[in-house]
């Protein structure tokens, strides 16, 4: 007659509790009450089911293995399981004849675990199918009511009191914003490249997004891209079923980021850990150069692995002065010399950082097709990484074209808007890299969703940012968390005009940017600096 701790296994393959009980180790106490708790049966049998089938109990629990019980302080060891007892394969009543053995081993374990008396006569009896199929029933049933606890026993309950933005003096790119919660919680996020999203947040979606509990941001997304009335007895949703970019979608963008640091803080956790947790700790990104000297200061400095140029980080009128039109700054159609002038940009800083550099090149969407064409194909010899925006993203089948008609990789997307937007660029392959920016595409869970469509392409991601280090570390944190990550942009790094309204935000020694671990996005403003370059016309933060 074998035995599992405080129970003996009978011939006829029974269990029966040993009498007296096992006096635990430590100052845990045994529970002389006569009476199985129903909880502590139900709890048994939601251990039981852990183990599908003879063969997984033994992968688990092949003996003597020890298992530390959380919190108990004293270790519960199950033993060896009768060579015997082994499954017969292809006889399903001998399946569960042997699953019986196996449950009622792991039953016991259990109620050895939890040190629960019987009464003396109480033995577990063989299990027919109905009552394997009940009993298998009710376990499953007490896993998951077991498992939504665990889910929610740590989320808070938070209301929204307000929502506020403010914009900056003297026509500054960013503007912040601020979730309030009835707990005094917070959270801040950070929109862009916009004109008037600031009022669309205090007028219209502050309003409307007061009451609710900011932990529920998809429903909070459904509801602004939909048919909800923004007040009562305000006009439906100003995007009014999905409308594309524009400021009110920069305002959904920069008020979801702030609810991700809000619900990261109300959770204890990195934003990154509520995406799906890391793929890395710490992520590649590139920094902006505008010449040669440039360059070869920043890649001294920072040990960075690749920058991205443009002929128009700095004043280019000496360029397009020669052109026909010397006036004209968009669409435009190079002639010879000004295709030398951008060949010859690139060449003079390529020659500066060597031919293992890794360099793109920024053209803000300023040419027409056929000098697209022609601009890449005198570019190829270079080997840069991509070409940005050759031509306006407002035209697919324009960039397909671009795109076969070169080897260059072309890449766009901060003019892209919610994968609604980006579903035709991938759908026809019209981009080598996409370039999604969390503060004006929709937010970070959009951006999450946008990689992951990217991902079934084989297209990697390399998200767009012009952000203080706030919303630069909010990209991190969808950065770290999407597996097709090319690269990830840090444009105002030494810009002492954007890393002024924040805690510092370094990069480490060997170029990269570590991703913060602290609950929310991590990054805290610097609110007298934020206060004192607020614009007068906005109640500060």
């Amino acid at each position: 007659m074998g035995e599992v701790e405080g129970c003996e296994i009978l011939p006829a393959g029974q269990l029966r509790p040993r009498r007296p009980p096992v006096q635990p180790a430590g100052n845990h106490q045994v529970n002389d009450n006569p009476e199985v708790a129903v909880d502590a049966n139900r709890d048994a049998l939601a251990d039981a089911a852990q183990f599908p089938d003879h063969a997984a109990f033994h992968a688990a629990y092949r003996g003597p293995h020890r298992a530390q019980q959380k919190g108990a302080g004293h270790p519960h060891v199950f033993q060896r399981l009768p060579h015997d007892t082994r499954l017969q394969r292809g006889d399903i009543g001998g399946d569960i004849r042997q699953f019986r053995h196996v449950y009622q081993l792991a039953a016991c374990a259990a109620v050895s675990q939890r040190r629960i008396a019987f009464k003396p006569c109480d033995t577990l009896r063989p299990m027919n199918r109905r009552m394997f199929l009940g009993q298998a029933a009710m376990a499953y049933g007490a896993f998951l009511l077991h498992a939504r606890a665990q889910g929610t026993s740590h989320a808070p309950s938070l209301t929204i009191r307000e929502i506020r933005a403010v914009r900056l003096r003297d026509g500054f790119n960013s503007r912040f914003i601020r979730v309030y919660t009835d707990q005094g919680l917070t959270g801040t996020g950070e929109m862009l490249d916009t004109v008037g999203a600031e009022y669309i947040v205090n007028h219209n979606f502050g309003p409307a997004l007061a009451g609710r509990d900011p932990l529920e941001i998809e429903g909070i997304l459904f509801d602004l891209w939909g048919w909800k009335h923004l007040s009562a007895g305000g006009s439906p949703s100003p995007l009014f079923m999905r409308g594309m970019g524009g400021p009110y979608l920069t305002a959904i963008s920069g008020v979801e980021m702030a609810l991700w640091d809000l619900a990261g803080k109300a959770l204890n956790v990195p934003v990154y850990q509520l995406m799906g947790g890391r793929v890395r700790s710490k992520l590649p990104v590139y920094l902006h150069a505008a010449n040669a000297a440039e360059a070869t200061g920043l890649i001294a400095k920072t040990r960075v692995k690749a920058l991205k140029i443009g002929i128009d980080y700095s004043p280019d009128d000496w360029t397009l002065k020669k052109g026909w039109d010397p006036n004209k700054l968009w669409g435009l159609h190079l002639n010879t010399v000004q295709l030398d002038d951008v060949v010859n940009f690139v060449a003079s800083i390529r020659e500066a950082v060597g031919p293992r550099f890794d360099l793109a090149l920024e053209c803000h969407a300023r040419y027409d097709v056929e000098t697209a064409i022609q601009l890449c194909h005198l570019l190829e010899p270079f080997r840069l990484i991509w070409v940005e925006e050759p031509i306006p993203s407002d035209d697919v089948d324009a960039m397909v074209r671009v795109r076969n008609n070169t080897r260059v990789p072309i890449a766009a997307g901060e003019n892209i808007y919610s994968r609604y937007g980006y579903r035709p660029f991938l759908e026809k392959e019209a981009l080598s890299v996409i370039q999604p920016d969390v503060s004006k595409t929709g937010g970070l869970l959009e951006t999450r969703k946008i990689a992951a469509m990217a991902e079934v392409y084989s297209i990697p991601i390399a998200p767009h940012g012009v952000a203080s280090p706030l919303g630069t570390m909010a990209a991190a944190h969808v950065a770290a968390a999407t597996p097709n990550l090319m690269l990830l942009e840090f444009t105002h790094y030494t810009d002492q005009a954007y890393t002024s309204l924040t805690e510092p935000v370094v990069l480490d020694g060997d170029g990269f940017l570590d991703v913060r671990t602290t609950p929310g996005i991590g990054v805290a403003l610097n609110e007298g600096v934020l206060k004192e370059r607020t614009d007068p016309e906005f109640h500060t933060l």
